[in-house]
């Protein structure tokens, strides 16, 4: 976003020209320099200031510009940032006058920087700084009140952007900038002397910001198709809130000012101080200093080491994870705020609760900042806060078997209890589909936990992980049992081709209408949105994804403009839940202005002592009423399973010429699931449970594998590990033949088929013939198949089979 054409000249020459009429006394020198700082310093990033510093006092030896008067503005922007609960630091104030400044001189301008920077935050105190300006001067024109038109540009097509005509018709409508600009230019909207801001909070690229070209230049007009063109007021301006201009075309910037604002400079502090201005009343002094010093100890040391020695598969913004740490808190935090008709927590029992504040910003901080990373970096994490809390002198410390991350604190007992000590024995349902079986694991229980605690606390969560680890299962299997009916979840899932229209339709068909432009629930309800793999949307040309800005309009505006009223629809008592995997292999990455809003929530691979539970839970429960010997194979056979599944994942992997060699735990989940279609009756013995295993495997692996080299490989691993059930392969093959299959045809016209071990391999052939000419015969007989059926064509039949059956 650096420019330094001609229009940039001119920006220096405007502000020269307004400062030497209103403040003439001043020498030009002086005149000049102040004029080049206050166009071009709000543009650099923070390790370039002290480059420009440097050329401009080597252009102006000696040259001391002196400080200008601003204390009627400073005076007002404290109390503005006093009431906002925001902290006053010297970086913001800047950045405020540099806004101010930049208005002055042109009319369009971009607040550039990445999330948690403070964008939104230095344009809404400004307007209320100038405000509050009007209000205890009236006579001063320099303060006028400010209203702002805000808009996303890419949460809506580019013709209900501008407007466009009506293809069939051809009848002309306008589209929300066009109505906005409007009413800012004929002050339809406040009064005349009130400054418009046309604000674009969105992604800045070349296809809709072409259009504003006559806008942003000195013609300041707005051309519509329609032939209509609309001037510019001199009390407008343009604003622009991207978070980085990778794809804006020089055009574009160098019609701009720009003002650069960057998180490294804000930093997490003010984010505490306010956090730590809103504890609950009945918190003393002695709470918030301990407070304080939690933060002051743990965060600066878990963020350097984030960003130092782990990397996250779904990247995160340092802010972000610090307002996470402190949203779970707030949850913790909630049964101590007085509510109405019921008496508050006592003095003794906020006094009680001073000892459990330290476990429970560790464990909040377990959860927030220390949950993003894979399996190695929560080994890495785990080593780290337990060294940290025996080095700061933690009261009471996490027990030393396992991870932190298996230990929930309990703050009514005060102690560190294992998750699995937190949930009801689970009890088999045999009548239950494989898909509908739920296990509760470590995993599944402290993620249905965070979820729980947040959504119920109106916070947004983002789940993350590799697929194959249950998110989607637990999020709605919790949606659907773990919350109380005054929650409606409304669940969407994306894929490629969805887009902002559709989701917005989707959405605004479950609301009802609350009061004029109010929408939501109805009374009494909250919306719990569930978007699944909210990462698959398409990104357009230049890297937007339309279903992601529209719901990030509704983050930062409260709602999103009704497309034939063309009014703004603001939506209330809505949760959004959020699931998707890692970007890459059709999944994009998103924009980081997204998840800045969720705590972010990272699953990792499933461990192999969770999957061993699930399955052998399953399996045990279903092989009970078999034969003792079957039974006893059971744990070996989940176990050697894993073994070989992860063996895959080391040796298989995927490459060009083999790129749908890609395993998951759905693999694995699919080999039990064919275990299940097994009849008690049909597994008299051991032999025959290790043939219907060593055909699930085949199946599952075999059958993705394309040479032979890899199909005897997985052979021999396979042999290597039915020993373990006590079966040789080479007398499996000498009982049952070369080729073993499992079908369910084997009983012509049979109801329910059974799925059994086919023990005469040459006996297929005829079968399969004959269900040939029954086919010809009946739904054939205008187009029979006349097909000669070989052994490895009924196998692929067979196969087939099986996978429709499941």
């Amino acid at each position: 976003h650096y420019d330094y054409g001609m229009r940039a000249v001119i920006a220096v020459l405007r502000a020269a020209g307004n400062l030497k009429r209103s403040e003439a006394e001043l020498p030009e020198d002086v005149l000049v320099l102040r004029s080049i700082i206050d166009v071009n310093l709000p543009k650099f990033l923070s390790p370039d200031v002290p480059l420009f510093r440097g050329i401009t006092s080597d252009l102006f030896p000696g040259v001391e510009v002196p400080v200008p008067d601003r204390d009627a503005m400073k005076a007002a922007y404290h109390e503005c940032m006093e009431n906002n609960n925001l902290q006053d630091t010297n970086y913001f104030w800047e950045k405020i006058v540099q806004i101010y400044d930049m208005m002055i001189v042109r009319h369009g301008f971009m607040i550039v920087g990445s999330p948690f920077s403070g964008k939104t935050s230095a344009w809404q105190m400004l307007a209320e700084t100038l405000a509050l300006l009007h209000k205890q001067f009236p006579e001063d024109p320099r303060w006028t009140k400010v209203i702002p038109f805000r808009m996303n540009p890419k949460s809506i097509t580019m013709g209900q952007l501008y407007g466009n005509f009506d293809p069939v018709s051809h009848e002309w409508t306008d589209g929300v900038l066009a109505i906005q600009y409007r009413n800012a230019a004929q002050s339809k909207v406040g009064a005349p002397e009130d400054r418009k801001w046309v604000l674009f909070d969105g992604p800045v690229d070349a296809i809709w910001i072409e259009n504003m070209n006559t806008v942003l230049d000195d013609n300041k007009k707005l051309c519509l198709m329609s032939g209509e063109i609309i001037a510019m007021s001199d009390v407008m301006s343009m604003m622009f809130e991207p978070m980085d201009l990778l794809v804006a075309s020089p055009a574009t910037v160098s019609r701009c000012g720009m003002i650069y604002m960057e998180p490294t400079s804000l930093g997490y502090d003010p984010l505490v101080q306010s956090w730590l201005n809103t504890l609950p009343p009945g918190f003393g002094p002695e709470h918030r200093i301990k407070l304080q010093s939690l933060c002051d100890t743990f965060i600066p040391l878990g963020l350097s080491m984030l960003n130092r020695f782990m990397t996250e598969p779904f990247p995160t913004v340092n802010n972000n994870l610090v307002q996470s740490l402190m949203n779970l808190m707030d949850c913790y935090f909630e049964p101590f705020f007085p509510k109405e008709g019921e008496d508050g927590k006592s003095k003794a029992q906020n006094e009680q609760y001073l000892t459990c504040l330290e476990p429970q910003f560790i464990f909040s901080m377990i959860w927030s900042i220390a949950c993003t990373v894979p399996l190695q970096g929560r080994k890495m994490w785990d080593t780290t806060i337990r060294a940290e809390m025996v080095q700061s002198g933690c009261e009471l410390l996490i027990p030393d078997e396992g991870q932190i991350y298996d230990y929930f604190y309990d703050n009514s007992k005060h102690e560190w209890v294992p998750w699995m000590k937190t949930v009801d024995e689970y009890v088999y349902n045999s009548q239950a589909s494989f898909a509908e079986l739920i296990i509760p694991t470590l995993d599944s229980v402290r993620y249905t936990y965070i979820l729980d605690l947040l959504v119920n606390n109106k916070m947004h969560v983002f789940m993350t992980g590799p697929t194959g680890t249950g998110k989607t299962v637990n999020i709605n299997t919790h949606l659907q049992t773990g919350f109380s009916d005054k929650y409606v979840p409304i669940c969407i899932t994306f894929s490629a081709q969805t887009s902002a229209n559709q989701t917005q339709d989707l959405i605004d068909s479950r609301c009802e209408k609350r009061r004029k432009g109010v929408y939501g629930p109805s009374a009494g309800k909250t919306f719990i949105l569930f978007v699944d793999d909210v990462n698959m949307p398409l990104t357009e040309e230049y890297g937007a994804q339309p279903p992601i800005e529209l719901l990030r309009q509704w983050f930062d505006s409260g709602g999103w403009y009704d497309r034939k009223a063309l009014t703004f629809r603001t939506i209330i008592d809505t949760v959004m839940v959020c699931s998707c995997g890692p970007p890459g292999g059709g999944r994009n990455p998103l924009t980081a202005r997204f998840p800045r809003h969720f705590n972010t929530i990272g699953y990792t691979e499933m461990e192999d002592a969770s999957m061993a539970l699930i399955f052998q839970t399953i399996l045990g429960n279903f092989a009970s009423n078999m034969e003792d010997e079957v039974k006893a194979v059971v744990n070996p056979a989940v176990h050697a399973t894993i073994e070989i599944y992860n063996t895959i994942l080391d040796v298989l992997r995927p490459t060009p010429a083999k790129s749908h060699y890609q395993f998951n735990l759905r693999d694995v989940s699919k080999i039990f699931q064919g275990l299940l279609m097994m009849n008690a009756k049909k597994v008299p013995d051991v032999p025959h449970f290790a043939a219907y295993w060593y055909h699930e495997l085949r199946r599952v692996f075999g059958d993705r594998l394309t040479t032979k080299e890899d199909s005897d490989w997985l052979d021999n691993e396979i042999s290597r590990h039915t020993s373990e059930l006590g079966v040789e392969m080479k007398d499996m093959f000498a009982k049952f033949g070369e080729r073993i299959m499992c079908v369910d045809y084997l009983v012509m016209g049979a109801d329910p088929r059974i799925y059994e071990l086919v023990e005469d391999v040459a006996g297929l052939q005829p079968l399969v013939e004959e269900y040939l000419m029954e086919y010809n015969a009946d739904v054939g007989a205008k187009q029979p198949m006349n097909l000669v059926m070989f052994m490895d064509a009924i196998q692929h039949v067979s196969r087939i089979a099986r996978v429709i059956r499941q």
